[in-house]
């Protein structure tokens, strides 16, 4: 089972990436980040038994629709949590919650400061 999502791109400053919107915009703020050589669409069967969040799953740079890094730029673990901040801010989240699994579960261990929750389970 799947839920209807909005594709949206974000024009970070240094990079526009793709990301598919689940549930309703005053809901629970996660950012949903997916695995190596894997996508934003990832999400698509987990969304609908996650009520009253609102999902930002990005199409991380170099995977689906987000533009690829310059040449010479890195797509190390720790190059996506920048991202993962400037997506924060363009929707005005201070406090939000990271669910990744495989390299995006990496990845939300690397900054966990502006995070309510980094943990495995739901509280």
């Amino acid at each position: 089972m799947s839920v209807p999502f909005e594709e949206v791109r974000l024009s970070l400053p240094h990079i526009e990436v793709a990301a598919h919107l689940y549930g309703p915009e005053d809901g629970r703020p996660v950012i949903a980040l997916h695995g190596w050589l894997d996508n934003a669409a990832t999400f698509s069967r987990l969304a609908p038994h996650l009520p009253g969040v609102r999902i930002v799953a990005l199409d991380l740079p170099g995977h689906g629709h987000s533009e690829h890094r310059p040449i010479g730029a890195g797509y190390n673990i720790w190059d996506y949590v920048h991202d993962v901040l400037q997506v924060a801010e363009q929707f005005g989240w201070q406090r939000f919650s990271l669910l990744g699994h495989s390299m995006g579960r990496s990845s939300r261990c690397c900054s966990p400061v502006r995070c309510l929750s980094a943990s495995s389970a739901w509280r």
